[in-house]
């Protein structure tokens, strides 16, 4: 339940960005297959993770939202202290 919750609150942002709530899932998963770039900056105290995109700018595009979404809430990232920075490689 904690699972689909969480999926359901990271939907809100794509929709917005894109405007279609029938695609949000569809590039959610997407998302959680995509590769990504995991950067620690210990002098910056972050971790960048940089995700290689998904093969379309549109797609790319509507990830932003949510990309801004995540590093608004200043994440930390666990056992750590290097605050997690969510963006598209390139």
């Amino acid at each position: 339940m904690i699972a689909y919750r969480t999926e359901v609150r990271m939907m809100s942002p794509i929709i917005m960005a894109q405007g279609k709530k029938r695609n949000a899932r569809k590039l959610l998963q997407a998302l959680y297959q995509a590769q990504a770039n995991i950067i620690p900056e210990q002098r910056n105290k972050a971790l960048r993770v940089q995700v290689l995109g998904l093969g379309c700018h549109g797609l790319d595009q509507a990830l932003t939202g949510l990309f801004s979404e995540l590093n608004a809430s200043a994440t930390t990232y666990p056992g750590t202290n290097l605050q997690m920075i969510y963006e598209l490689a390139g």
